[in-house]
């Protein structure tokens, strides 16, 4: 059988998270004028993004990943599976190959009053072991998410499901998304940039586990460690010293950073990455993300802050500094 990456720690391509950041309905169920069909409170602080989720008239928190490829169900919603209908195996970046349970999607599946329409989801039993998180109960992937509009508004502390084709105004800098094609088919959200002068697609994935950490592919990693007189820094990760490459990620010309990377298989940045930002917003569809920034080009941070959390994961103290067109901060 053909083998498949399901997230970033599933990446089915696809991928995954850690702990859990508090997510509640306001109120908004119906398409609105600004083309809004669902919005949701966001945690201010919390790592992921969680979603109010019905089964069969049950309630669940599922995590909104938009670094993984299908929609997967832990164990606290394995009774409301359907019919099993086949195993899948799977492969993540770091290197682990397993097999999940692919069923039948159920009847009734709705964030909070939107249908979940999908054929298949996946069922993983120990969602920590693959670095999933374990206080969730599963995980709404691009198989749903690829239909919509997704805003991410970290100023108002909300997450908008907008229809299709809606183009907001919001943005004041898009980056179109690599055509990368995973699990079903389905294009995740790559995005070109550059390291230290290197081309990089990151994947933008909200369900990524560290809080300030991002990943860089293996290959770049050493690459930018031979060729370039570049800032280096030990991270502690799952209470193992690793080193960390200290850089701007830039976008077209939009430079973020500095940022920890590590080494991995794939270049991932995640939700503490995003929000540095007003508001991000996935035009899936158009397979185009939009940045919202104010007052600032470069998005320069704390790097004594950081390297303290790394150590301690705890609340994200990024700062938002005045900067000059030329990516050159106001120090």
């Amino acid at each position: 059988m053909k083998m498949r990456f399901i997230r970033r720690y599933i990446l089915f391509f696809a991928s995954i998270s850690i702990a859990l950041g508090g997510c509640e309905e306001v109120g908004v169920s119906t398409e609105s004028d600004d083309g809004v069909v669902a919005e949701f409170k966001m945690s201010e602080s919390e790592s992921d993004i969680i979603l109010p989720v019905t089964i069969d008239g049950s309630s669940y928190n599922f995590i909104l990943d938009t670094g993984c490829g299908a929609t997967i169900f832990g164990k606290n919603a394995r009774q409301s599976l359907g019919t099993k209908v086949r195993t899948q195996k799977l492969h993540t970046i770091r290197g682990i190959n397993f097999e999940a349970e692919v069923y039948k999607s159920p009847t009734e599946f709705m964030i909070d009053s939107l249908p979940v329409l999908v054929d298949e989801v996946l069922y993983i039993d120990d969602f920590k072991k693959y670095d999933m998180g374990d206080n969730c109960d599963g995980i709404i992937g691009m198989d749903v998410l690829k239909d919509y509009v997704i805003k991410l508004d970290f100023i108002g502390s909300r997450v908008q499901f907008i229809r299709s084709g809606y183009k907001s105004m919001d943005s004041n800098h898009e980056v179109s998304m690599g055509n990368k094609p995973n699990y079903e088919n389905v294009v995740m959200p790559y995005v070109p940039s550059k390291v230290m002068g290197h081309k990089v697609d990151f994947l933008i994935d909200t369900g990524f586990p560290h809080p300030y950490v991002g990943y860089l592919q293996d290959s770049i990693f050493e690459k930018i460690l031979k060729e370039s007189a570049c800032e280096t820094q030990e991270a502690i990760v799952d209470d193992q010293a690793e080193q960390s490459i200290v850089a701007r990620i830039s976008f077209d010309n939009m430079d973020v950073g500095p940022v920890f990377l590590l080494k991995r298989h794939t270049s991932v940045v995640g939700i503490k990455f995003l929000r540095v930002f007003d508001s991000v917003t996935f035009y899936f569809p158009e397979k185009k993300v939009g940045f919202r920034y104010s007052k600032f080009n470069v998005v320069e941070s704390n790097k004594d802050t950081m390297t303290k959390e790394l150590e301690t994961p705890g609340e994200s103290k990024v700062l938002h500094p005045e900067s000059n067109m030329k990516g050159e901060t106001n120090e």
